[in-house]
């Protein structure tokens, strides 16, 4: 079989990193998990029988025998404390509320006076009585108490309720006393409020002659159009008048004042006719056309002139008339009428405006005044309506702090237990057994979960990223050939290795001096099977005096011209003093080095401590063309091997990197082969 190398990056993509801990540590076979528990079922199987075992005697010893007694409690609907036509001016308590009030401090404490023979203490009620709601009728209350006898139980329930209750009537009473006191307190000062706007309201509606401001509006508006319409007529008269004056001018200019009249005949009807109308231009100088007088004298003059006209002339000797012109007169008679009119009518027009410039200044203020008034009118009916709700509120707050009523009473009282609640000893026990199944199983889990040593070639190659190279298990008298197996693939690597020109590997390994070396010298005889001459080179902080001509050290330094040959077992030897510390040799030094042994086909640096000097490890690591990491079985931490493969990896250093794992007990091979 031929294993192929493959080349890791620097960082592996995609790697999660908690500042230098990378995640993929934690990465192990899952048959590790089944690992942990095979190897801890003792535990897991012991434990927890013995914990259900050990509740279950706890709970016969220590938990005695509790009886519990049940009281009912009874809330009626809500509909049912309604009277028809009342308002809802009361809100009652929430069941929340009440189921808190059941289980107050001061209602425990009264329970406790008022069972001071049964010995109850305030905690031995809070924690012995629960306060459930049943799903079916949320306003049924069961009030459960328990004790260690059926008596006390049953006391203990109805004390509570019967305590309650009275607390709750009390309470609910002191609710509708108040309600009552801030009612009235409010409906009085309501009252004061109306009374006040009343008065200025009245006041206001005085100033207007004691009638609300619409009908004053009202009634001045009418006014108003009344005057308007008189003042229209009477500047319809004073034009007319004032036309009919300017023609009556012009006629008076053009007739004479004076004229003579001869007459050879005399008609006496129309002598009466003329005498009439000029008593009748007398008059319409001092009256107007309405009044009675001028009416009366224009009838009668009327009734001359039909007279004349049915009865014809009245022929009487002619005589001469010299004197005053009548038609100037009777102009002379209208222009004094219509001067008049025009007079009349100019002064009724002035006295119409002042009057009308009054009665617009009073709507005007009117006007202003009405949307304030409407909005105390509305704000005065509001508050009587609402004063009248609180009189109906008040009187029914009222009743009910007066009424022997409650919403909530004893739907059933307590009975005396006849047997104690089941101390469910099987249960706990059973949960206590599983508890501490998961306890068990989950403390071993965790501990896997958080160990982080080499125990398999999946935590080489998922969780450091380096190919693992072999798995070999301990060397026992019923697993020899699984141990040859597993050691002759692990050689064939090796030899593989050892194909290329002047092959050299780094072998790092953690575990004590003697175990590694021991698993190499079985390595070295199994490659001597198969024919490859191998070198070790062992790097050591101590050495015996009689391997000091093993060491390679002078040669590195310069100081030789050639190393020196190996022991019997084909071991060479460095040994890290303060010289190796200061001034390592170089790379170039150590491949000098591999030349010179080329006879060997492969060598191998044993390095056990990389921490002892960091700066030679690195140097060592860089010669080799290919580093294994060699781990014991569950000895070596993933973290100092990652450490140490982050820093050959730095600097552009890109070694083969690789992993063995070595030791493992023959009982466990299975689980990580």
């Amino acid at each position: 079989m031929e294993f192929e190398w493959e080349e890791e990056p620097q960082e592996r993509k995609g790697e999660l990193k908690i500042g230098s801990f990378s995640l993929s540590l934690l990465r192990r076979d899952i048959r590790l998990w089944g690992l942990a528990l095979y190897k801890k079922w003792v535990w897991i199987v012991l434990v927890p029988p013995l914990a259900g075992g050990l509740i279950f005697l706890a709970v016969t010893l220590f938990c005695g025998r509790v009886f519990e007694a049940n009281t009912t409690l009874l809330r009626v609907e809500r509909d049912y404390q309604k009277i028809e036509g009342a308002v809802d001016a009361f809100k009652p308590l929430s069941n929340e509320v009440v189921v808190d009030m059941i289980r107050s401090r001061n209602n425990i404490l009264e329970v406790c006076r008022r069972l001071s023979g049964s010995n109850v203490s305030f905690q031995d009620v809070y924690d012995n009585t629960t306060i459930t709601r049943k799903k079916s009728r949320d306003n049924l209350f069961v009030i459960s108490a328990r004790a260690a006898d059926p008596k006390t139980a049953a006391e203990l329930a109805d004390a509570i309720a019967g305590v309650f209750l009275e607390d709750y009537k009390n309470t609910q009473k002191s609710k509708h006393v108040e309600s009552y006191n801030n009612y009235r307190r409010n409906q009085e000062e309501l009252k004061l409020d109306i009374e006040n706007r009343e008065r200025e309201l009245k006041k206001q509606m005085e100033d207007f002659g004691g009638i609300s401001l619409t009908e004053a509006l009202e009634r001045c508006s009418s006014q108003i159009r009344a005057l308007e319409a008189r003042q229209l007529d009477d500047r319809a008269t004073a034009q007319a008048a004032e036309s009919k004056l300017e023609e009556l001018r012009k006629q008076l200019a053009a007739t004479p004042p004076t004229i003579r009249t001869v007459s050879e005949t005399y008609d006496e009807d129309k002598m009466e006719i003329q005498r009439k109308e000029m008593e009748l231009a007398g008059l319409r100088m001092q009256y107007t056309d309405d009044n009675p007088i001028v009416q009366k004298a224009a009838m009668t003059l009327k009734v001359l002139k039909e007279r004349a006209a049915v009865n014809g002339a009245s022929q009487k000797p002619s005589k001469v008339i010299q004197g005053v012109n009548p038609t100037y007169r009777f102009i002379e008679a209208d222009i004094v009428r219509a001067q008049s009119e025009f007079t009349a009518a100019g002064h009724n027009i002035s006295t119409i405006g002042e009057s009308l410039q009054v009665l617009r200044n009073q709507e005007a203020k009117i006007v202003r005044l009405i949307p304030a008034y409407e909005q105390m009118v509305a704000i005065l009916k509001q508050k009587k309506e609402l004063l009248g709700e609180l009189e109906k509120s008040c009187h029914m707050q009222n009743l009910a702090a007066n009424s022997p009523f409650c919403d909530i009473s004893i739907y059933e009282h307590a009975a005396q237990p006849t047997q104690g609640i089941a101390r469910r000893r099987l249960v706990l026990s059973l949960g206590g057994l599983i508890l501490a199944f998961l306890g068990t199983a989950g403390t071993v889990l965790g501990k896997e979960a958080l160990n982080l040593r080499v125990r398999s070639g999946d935590d080489f190659e998922a969780g450091l990223g380096v190919p693992c190279i072999g798995t070999v298990c301990e060397l026992a008298s019923d697993n020899r050939s699984e141990y040859y197996a597993q050691l002759q693939m692990l050689v064939d690597h090796i030899r593989d290795l050892a194909e290329k020109p002047e092959a050299m590997v780094a072998m790092v390994s953690y575990d004590s001096r003697k175990e590694a070396e021991a698993f190499v010298d079985k390595c070295n005889d199994v490659l001597m099977l198969k024919d490859i001459d191998t070198l070790r080179i062992s790097v050591c902080s101590e050495l015996p005096e009689k391997s000091a001509r093993y060491l390679v050290n002078d040669y590195l330094y310069g100081l030789a011209a050639a190393p020196p040959e190996p022991d019997a077992g084909r071991t060479l030897y460095f040994k890290l003093d303060e010289m190796s510390f200061f001034t390592p040799p170089e790379p170039e030094r150590l491949r000098m080095m591999r030349g010179e042994l080329k006879k060997y086909d492969i060598v191998v640096w044993t390095i056990g401590k990389p921490e002892e000097d960091r700066r030679l490890f690195e140097i060592i690591c860089e010669s080799c063309g290919d580093v294994i990491f060699a781990a014991r079985f569950d000895c070596e931490s993933k973290l100092k091997i990652s450490a140490d493969i982050r820093a050959l990896r730095q600097g552009g250093r890109e070694p083969a990197v690789s992993g063995l794992l070595y030791d493992i007990p023959a009982g466990l091979s299975k689980w990580v082969v």
